[in-house]
């Protein structure tokens, strides 16, 4: 079977998942920031795949959702072994 053309990649994905699973058990500010990060990078995914924008910076993703659990004193989400708090 092909591959699809304009992935997620599958950490992005379960992570997106995940918090939606466990939104209501989220404090209020993280689950709203969450909601508008994961509603940007769908967005963003959407234009790609319409050819209307580039691929979503992923990294950055990642690292908004760690800083966010950072600030909450939650554990990180993401494994990013370059990325420096």
């Amino acid at each position: 079977m092909d591959e699809p053309k304009f992935p997620v990649p599958a950490d992005v994905g379960h992570i997106v998942l995940f918090i939606g699973q466990i939104s209501q058990d989220l404090p209020d500010t993280f689950a709203c920031e969450a909601r508008d990060l994961i509603r940007e990078l769908v967005a963003d995914h959407k234009a790609w795949k319409l050819g209307e924008g580039k691929e979503p910076d992923w990294n950055s993703f990642r690292i908004s959702i760690n800083d966010m659990c950072n600030i909450e004193g939650m554990p990180k989400l993401f494994d990013i072994p370059e990325y420096k708090e």
